[in-house]
């Protein structure tokens, strides 16, 4: 199933839009004025100097219009996104880093590693939820894959990293309420953005990302064989505050 929108976010563009031809509007009268200086003053030294700084505003104007003709805003909401995120996920070229409250889709996973195979650098930071998981993909996400969970933030409180977000090769941004699980994908009423090549938005997020990272903590998931005897806290202590996966009874 397709998602049922998809709309281009034209009042975010075109408020860029005025704001930018506003800005441009008033270097274009500052050329104007320059150039009328450069032909009345009779200083070699000061016609270079403002031919000079003609050049500059006038490259630099050109550069920013160019660049904001090439930002494009789509919106989607449920059902399915989760065709969407694996998409942008697929067109990867160098790097993705994942900020997800709750991720246990692990379809997206599969996705995830492979990409992880190809040589792409991926970073998934997890939230701590009230229950302290967050996280049911963990033994099945590569180990190529670097992991963190936050639980740190700028806050004095105990309040939790509730972001989801991914950044796909310093360009793309994903965002939105979908939470990276079958229930946001099946049954809930969802929505992602993905913004391309608004290079400051992208940088904002970057930054936040990064510092969230630096102070995440570091995910080891514990593999365990056998059983727990869980009337022996000596058993149970040994694995308190780690990620760990079972297999045999516990």
């Amino acid at each position: 199933m397709k998602c049922q929108s998809r709309e281009v976010a034209n009042e975010s563009i075109c408020l860029y839009h005025f704001l930018l031809f506003t800005k441009t509007g008033i270097m274009l009268l500052l050329v104007l004025y320059i150039t009328k200086e450069v032909f009345m003053n009779k200083s070699i030294i000061k016609k270079y100097s403002l031919f000079l700084l003609f050049l500059i505003i006038l490259l630099t104007s050109c550069e920013q219009f160019n660049n904001s003709k090439n930002i494009n805003i789509a919106s989607y909401f449920s059902p399915n996104i989760k065709d969407v995120l694996i998409g942008e996920i697929k067109k990867a070229k160098s790097t993705i880093d994942i900020a997800i409250y709750v991720f246990t889709d692990k379809d997206i996973v599969d996705v995830l590693n492979k990409k992880a195979d190809d040589g792409i650098k991926i970073r998934i930071l997890f939230g701590k939820t009230a229950d302290n998981f967050s996280s049911s993909v963990d033994e099945s996400i590569n180990a190529k894959i670097e992991k963190r969970r936050d639980g740190i933030h700028k806050f004095d409180s105990d309040g939790i990293m509730h972001n989801k977000f991914m950044i796909v090769d310093r360009k793309v941004l994903v965002t939105g309420s979908y939470n990276w699980t079958y229930s946001a994908n099946r049954k809930n009423n969802e929505n992602i953005m993905i913004i391309n090549n608004a290079k400051g938005t992208v940088k904002s997020f970057q930054n936040e990302f990064n510092r969230m990272w630096e102070k995440g903590k570091i995910i080891k998931v514990i593999v365990i064989e056998g059983i727990i005897d869980l009337n022996k806290l000596s058993e149970v202590k040994r694995y308190v505050g780690s990620y760990i996966t079972v297999e045999g009874i516990v």
